[in-house]
């Protein structure tokens, strides 16, 4: 992330050192310095903190006159006053969670009005709940499918969708808040991106429509770069790391291993006109794209 610190702009980032994909020995938050050109380590964090640093692809958010950055886990799950004391200081950092203060893991408890309403809000004393505990608490019956946020379907099929990573921003053209993520699993392992759109970045997310898939090949971590919008955000543009890593492809792309690769969408197109008697406008993208290992020989 970038913030201003002593008058100047500085960037942040989080930063972790693994003995393997699943473990992590050291983590912390390091600065980039500009007089050495290289990221240096601020300060090391407790490596039971899961969620209280930046992770996840950042927006910005003001709410009632204070901005925060929130950062997408693939969902807007996460967080903190966009100033310098509040980044660095893991007990700044709030969690969206439905789930009352005498709740515990073992013994979930939500939230509820005197209406009885389940009460989504923002703190810092709990762990945020993403599409995972979402679906759990659903599938216990502790929580609503109505009052569930991130359960994303399949437009076409009703299928869940599971999303891996995303980046969530607002846009002009549709008056929407949009999510372009990948997908754990289907097709292709972490080969699948989905296009959905929101009233709100909190959600809820309801449908999702594929719109690149990559056959047997991976295209993690994508994120749109809405820097790039054109006429007035009807053409979006996201990029993504192509890899054969994870796909058990046995014809790699040649000189492609993890290249990023950027796409354009067209929001006009009508092939992704879902939803659309709950839109105000025509929604639409590209429409499932298929990339094969051959397709850059």
């Amino acid at each position: 992330i970038v913030l201003t610190n002593a008058d100047r702009e500085v960037m942040l980032t989080h930063y972790a050192r693994m003995k393997n994909l699943g473990t992590v020995v050291e983590q912390g938050l390091m600065v980039y310095d500009d007089a050495q050109d290289k990221f240096i380590k601020l300060r090391e964090l407790d490596l039971k903190e899961h969620w209280r640093f930046p992770a996840g692809h950042p927006f910005r958010w003001n709410e009632t006159g204070t901005d925060y950055f929130v950062f997408a886990r693939p969902f807007a799950v996460v967080r903190v006053k966009a100033d310098w004391q509040s980044v660095t200081n893991p007990a700044a950092y709030e969690a969206f969670t439905c789930l009352a203060t005498n709740s515990t893991e073992e013994n979930p408890i939500v939230k509820r009005d005197a209406a009885g309403k389940a009460v989504w809000q923002w703190r810092t004393n709990a762990n945020p709940v993403g599409q995972k505990q979402e679906r759990d608490l659903v599938n216990r019956r502790l929580l609503k499918p109505d009052e569930a946020r991130y359960q994303l379907t399949d437009a076409d099929s009703g299928q869940p969708v599971e999303m891996h990573h995303a980046s969530i921003h607002w846009n002009d053209y549709l008056k929407r808040w949009i999510l372009i993520g990948v997908q754990t699993g289907g097709r292709s392992f972490l080969g699948e991106v989905w296009f959905a759109t929101a009233e709100t970045p909190f959600g809820p997310w309801r449908q999702a429509k594929r719109i690149v898939t990559h056959e047997k090949y991976s295209f993690y971590n994508p994120a749109q770069l809405p820097f790039f919008d054109e006429d007035g955000g009807r053409y979006v543009y996201f990029e993504g790391t192509y890899s054969r890593t994870f796909s058990g492809n046995d014809h790699p792309t040649p000189l492609y291993d993890y290249n990023q690769m950027m796409y354009r969408l067209d929001l006009s197109d009508p092939h992704l006109n879902f939803g659309a008697k709950r839109y105000s406008r025509q929604t639409g993208s590209i429409f499932a794209v298929r990339i094969s290992s051959a397709a850059s020989r």
